[in-house]
């Protein structure tokens, strides 16, 4: 197999994680095979063509194919049923369905799918896989070790044609940890996570307080998270998909559902989320460069979100057709274009959301970007560290303009060099960095890399005039 990048090995071992984790009912106190078969024979008709985009569909090719797998595999006390493990591979984050238009309450009620296929062809269009799965059941060599992978579960003496490569497994504790190889966080939230769903802040407070909940039970075995969330909180399934996942992307859970420390002060200060620091640092961890928000999000805001800019909503769609189908290698469907460029302009507009920080307005078929209340220099100093540790890993230096005028990190925070200026001397005022603009090139050196120190600040503290 060739060298893998390390997306790529990052996306296989992501997918192999939620695997070796997926929940699996059980006969005899044996683990079922079902959606094992079922992850094969979809595996099977990638390798035929069958399936070529993102959907896949209840149909008789699924039905045959699975018939397939399963006479080869199946025990003999275990029947032939594709659709339980078709509804049922909902509880893990790699598959998803698309739920057929007006059939979201009758499927949001439904928690089996009773054996037969009724309940599915009546209330689910198709299922489709998270971005960082689809990408590895697209390339040939991904998939066929996914395959290798699943046969050694159903067969441990199985031997393996072609190997995990060797970067995988250097680099799998790493990835499932939530950091890259130079020890910073670099996943993404995938394209779609947001199941149509704008990000709503009380609804991310339940999931929070769920999964610090489900934490102190020690992630019992008897329930996964994804039921724990059901049974605490009011949320309907497409919201406890989706909130996860905006937690995420907004830096208050890392990819292993555990409160990072934002999400940590962020319990302990402003649980509702209703301080304009918190909402400063969420928007800037979607926006973020290398993540862990959507790609798209980033490129929206550093290529649209100019204060004084007026943006259409025929614009922000183009540009999704161009930029999600340059990530994802194929197009995507009009209507999921729609809901994510939706789900993005609703974010900086609802009240609920990131409304209340002034970003965006929308006036008839487009948007106005405003001049909103610049982030507090504690809250951009937070961002700083986080950025120079995705950025710069391991430099101690920068240029300057890696930060100001038109630098990323100064379109997020939609602000000039005057407010990077105010935010840098406060840092050197507290010994975080050090300033050397005597002679041209300015740089900024790093003195301290202890991030809970500036998000305390951001609650606790006055800034510097």
């Amino acid at each position: 197999m060739p060298d893998l990048s390390f997306v790529e090995a990052s996306s296989l071992s992501r997918f192999i994680s939620e695997i070796d984790s997926m929940k699996r009912g059980k006969s005899q106190q044996k683990d079922k095979p079902h959606k094992l078969v079922l992850l094969l024979a979809i595996i099977n008709l990638f390798d035929k063509g069958t399936i070529r985009q993102n959907r896949i569909y209840f149909d008789d090719d699924l039905v045959q194919e699975f018939t397939n797998v399963f006479s080869l595999i199946g025990a003999g006390d275990d029947w032939c049923q594709p659709a339980p493990p078709f509804f049922h591979m909902r509880s893990s984050s790699f598959w998803l369905h698309k739920v057929i238009p007006g059939r979201e309450d009758a499927y949001a009620k439904i928690t089996t799918s009773g054996g037969g296929i009724k309940r599915i062809v009546e209330n689910i269009e198709y299922a489709y896989f998270a971005d960082y799965a689809f990408a590895v059941l697209t390339d040939t060599d991904l998939r066929k070790a996914l395959r290798d992978h699943v046969v050694s579960i159903l067969n441990p003496k199985y031997t393996r044609r072609a190997s995990i490569p060797k970067q995988l497994s250097e680099h799998r504790s790493k990835i499932k940890s939530g950091v890259s190889k130079e020890g910073n966080m670099n996943e993404r939230i995938g394209t779609m996570f947001h199941e149509t769903i704008v990000l709503n802040r009380e609804a991310i407070r339940q999931v929070l307080n769920a999964v610090v909940n489900y934490a102190d039970l020690g992630s019992p075995e008897r329930i996964s998270l994804f039921d724990y969330i059901q049974e605490e909180t009011n949320l309907g399934n497409n919201y406890i998909k989706a909130m996860p996942s905006y937690a995420t992307g907004c830096g208050l859970l890392n990819f292993n559902k555990r409160l990072t420390q934002f999400g940590q002060l962020v319990q302990k200060n402003d649980p509702s989320m209703l301080h304009p620091a918190t909402q400063w640092l969420m928007h800037y961890y979607m926006s973020a460069p290398n993540g862990p928000g959507p790609q798209f999000w980033h490129k929206l805001i550093c290529q649209y979100m100019v204060p004084g800019n007026s943006v259409g909503k025929d614009e922000i769609l183009h540009f999704l057709v161009g930029s999600i189908e340059s990530v994802r290698g194929q197009a995507i469907a009009e209507d999921s274009l729609k809901s994510t460029r939706t789900i993005f302009a609703r974010a900086y507009i609802e009240g609920d959301a990131l409304g209340n920080l002034g970003i965006l307005t929308e006036d008839g078929d487009g948007y106005v970007v405003n001049y909103p209340e610049p982030a507090s220099i504690w809250v951009m100093g937070a961002a700083l560290l986080e950025y120079w540790q995705a950025c710069f890993p391991g430099q101690r230096m920068i240029n300057l303009n890696e930060i100001i005028g038109e630098s990323d990190f100064a379109r997020i925070f939609m602000v000039g060099t005057r407010s990077i200026n105010r935010m840098l001397a406060a840092l050197q005022e507290i010994r975080y960095i050090d300033l050397f603009t005597t002679a041209p090139p300015y740089g900024v050196a790093l003195l301290r890399n202890d991030l809970s120190p500036l998000l305390e600040r951001m609650y606790t503290s006055d800034e510097i005039d």
